[in-house]
């Protein structure tokens, strides 16, 4: 390859500590740093730079949009610098090796964009570089990375299709989901493992379980490796550690070897316009992950994203980031994880009002101000309030009745509110009531990592156990909880794996497990057959009652003059609610009449006792005509009744709620035939 120049300089002058001079090459390149091509006989290092073809012509190109992007007479590159001076491009083959480097020249600056367009050569098989002076660094507005950032043809020539219409935050139903650990172990049994194909190849089930809505864990590209992320140079001292140099040979008195994690989360700093190489089966992230959302789509589900970004990111970009993923894949949502995030400005943007945001806190009377006549309800807090508070009240804590209670039925007027007892982070459904303390000593941590304070309780003993009492008590409660989720207001969330009752054996943070602790087992699906059923019928019965769904806080009153609230707390004696410190039981009586101007003809009366003693409650009387039926009762069996009848009629005033136990009834006037 010929050679304008070279730039030669000893290797001892620069970096003595390196024993080898490949590792030192391979790893300064993959850090970022100076790009060193070979050494000449005499161990001095030479940087080389080619000449450019010929054939290839450069001009001036556009601002926007930035990064590298099809145009009609070849490919423009649009990049942001600080200094114009000793900047450009270095292209590669597709074998990663240095075919020649074009400099921005300064005609071809607008503000602090320098733009240009490249053609008279093929470049679908290039990837690239940007330098800056000696450093080389990865483009932030790369959309494909293979080791590279590689030169790929617009998404939108790719015939995408226009966004449908999205569901309202009382219609949905989350369901979270790792792109990897959701297809990954072969018990999947999916074509494509831990990829954007296989989450397709599972569309069938995610139907079969009636949720509506796939929140996806992130799924941009990003480093894998916690010893440094992608754009991070390393430190001589952390360099020289991840070659394990022998420790009688210590250079540094303070060595110490880094340990070498996976970073399975992805919450870090990352290439933010690029889906992850490694989730694509195709090895065409971007085509592939268009697929999937063209797939979810036709298939009736939404999509949300998870996108974490540092604290100090520039706000621009992270608009840059949204919309780019908004208007190329046509997701349907974003939930926005970091501190100082340009909430505001992502809320009020014109061109993001059709997606839902999801954050933990909303500055509403920013957003919106006095304009509630441009009120459009497509933000949702997303924390764990209703979460840490459900799990007191599950396992009996006292002085938590009257928050659980307003959390209950807590749905704001101008945002949406998601509700949830398990994610990601924490302990599983199934390991909050296994498991007392967390059990995290696989992270290499000395246990010391994720939260203490879980509000879980393991019944008796600690983890697994073939003691037929405790695990018939845990499957109860497990079953307590979902009914806490989906019979409340608000935008229920179901941790994927949960449904099937998937452990993490009491790991309660494992942002670094790539392996089966993480990855959904899906033989349990069958093992555990019973409960998946359960939490299939719950997400049907919340979806025919709408009632469970409303578009606001209920406001337990009887503004219809229906004679009934739209919902109504009730102790032991109907229509009195008596909350004491120790109070750990209430009912609720729900009235479909509120759900729409046509009367329905049905009331749902749901009983609660997480105390440790049965409480007998008295049922409110029903309209002429109309009959109690039991639908559920947990202490008895998870199995409801699909069906009215003389059976499961109510022939009582009085009902007696075992301890730790939920009732649910159903009012039916019994004139028509009605089903559960």
């Amino acid at each position: 390859m010929a050679t304008d120049f070279q730039i030669l300089f000893p290797v001892s002058h620069f970096i003595p500590c390196f024993l080898n001079i490949k590792n030192m090459l391979k790893y300064l390149c993959y850090a970022n740093c100076v790009l060193f091509l070979e050494t000449n006989e005499k161990g001095m290092v030479i940087l080389m730079e080619s000449k450019i073809p010929k054939q290839l012509k450069i001009v001036r190109g556009n601002p926007f949009p930035l990064g590298v992007s099809t145009c009609k007479h070849g490919y423009q590159i649009a990049v942001v610098l600080e200094k114009i001076d000793s900047c450009g491009v270095v292209f590669y083959d597709s074998n990663y090796k240095e075919l020649f480097r074009v400099p921005f020249c300064e005609e071809y600056l607008t503000g602090n964009v320098a733009s240009m367009v490249l053609h008279g050569l093929d470049f679908s098989t290039c990837y690239y570089q940007l330098y800056q002076n000696e450093c080389l660094y990865f483009d932030p507005y790369a959309k494909e990375i293979r080791e590279l950032p590689k030169f790929i043809p617009s998404i939108d020539t790719l015939c995408a299709p226009k966004n449908k219409k999205a569901l309202s935050f009382h219609e949905t139903i989350l369901y979270c989901l790792h792109v990897k650990g959701f297809t990954k172990d072969p018990s999947a049994k999916v074509k494509y493992p831990g990829t954007f194909l296989g989450i397709t190849e599972k569309m069938k089930y995610l139907k079969e379980l009636g949720v509506t809505t796939i929140e996806l864990m992130p799924c941009n590209e990003f480093s894998e490796s916690n010893l440094t992320s992608l754009k991070e140079p390393l430190t001589i001292e952390q360099a020289i550690a991840s070659y394990h140099l022998p420790m009688n040979q210590p250079l540094y008195s303070n060595y110490k070897p880094l340990e070498q994690k996976v970073n399975y989360w992805g919450f870090k700093k990352g290439s933010y316009f690029s889906p992850k190489y490694s989730y694509s089966a195709t090895k065409r992230p971007a085509e592939e992950f268009l697929d999937m959302v063209n797939i979810l789509h036709a298939n009736g589900f939404e999509i949300v994203l998870q996108f974490y970004f540092e604290k100090g990111e520039n706000q621009t970009f992270i608009q840059d980031v949204i919309r780019h993923w908004v208007f190329t894949y046509h997701i349907d949502g974003v939930h926005l994880k970091g501190e100082d995030l340009p909430i505001t400005l992502l809320a009020t943007d014109p061109l993001l009002k059709h997606i839902k945001f999801f954050y933990e806190y909303f500055p509403v009377e920013e957003i919106y101000g006095r304009r509630t006549s441009n009120f459009q309800k497509n933000l949702c807090v997303y924390h764990d309030q209703f979460m840490e508070t459900a799990r007191k009240f599950l396992k009996g804590d006292e002085e938590i009745v009257a928050d659980f209670m307003n959390l209950y039925i807590e749905n704001p007027d101008y945002i949406g509110m998601v509700k949830f007892v398990s994610n990601y982070y924490g302990f599983t459904l199934k390991d909050m009531v296994t498991y007392q303390r967390k059990h995290n000593e696989a992270n290499g941590e000395d246990n010391l990592d994720g939260t203490d304070y879980n509000n879980s309780y393991n019944y008796g003993i600690e983890g697994e156990t073939n003691k037929k009492s405790i695990n018939r008590l845990r499957k109860k409660q497990m079953v307590n909880a979902l009914l806490f989720l989906f019979t409340s207001q608000g935008v229920p969330l179901l941790y994927s794996g949960d449904e099937f009752l998937r452990t993490q054996n009491g790991n309660n943070n494992p942002y670094c497990q790539d392996n089966e602790i993480s990855w959904i087992q899906w033989d349990l699906k069958t093992k555990n057959k019973e409960f998946f059923q359960f939490v299939k019928w719950i997400i049907d019965f919340r979806k025919n009652n709408p009632i469970f769904s409303l578009e606001k806080r209920p406001r337990q009153m009887d503004y219809k003059a229906y004679g009934y609230p739209d919902v109504s707390f009730h102790g032991e004696e109907a229509w009195i609610l008596k909350l004491y410190p120790q109070s750990k039981h209430f009912a609720v009586l729900y009235s479909n009449y509120y759900v729409s101007d046509k009367m329905q003809d049905d009331f749902i009366f749901i009983l609660i006792n997480m105390d440790l003693t049965s409480k007998l409650f008295q049922l409110p009387r029903l309209p002429k005509g109309y009959f109690y039926f039991e639908i559920l009762n947990t202490d008895n069996s998870m199995k409801p009744q699909e069906q009215m009848s003389v059976v499961n009629q109510v022939q009582v005033k009085e009902y007696l709620v075992n301890p730790q136990s939920i009732i649910i009834l159903k009012g039916i006037n019994q004139k028509k035939e009605i089903y559960a």
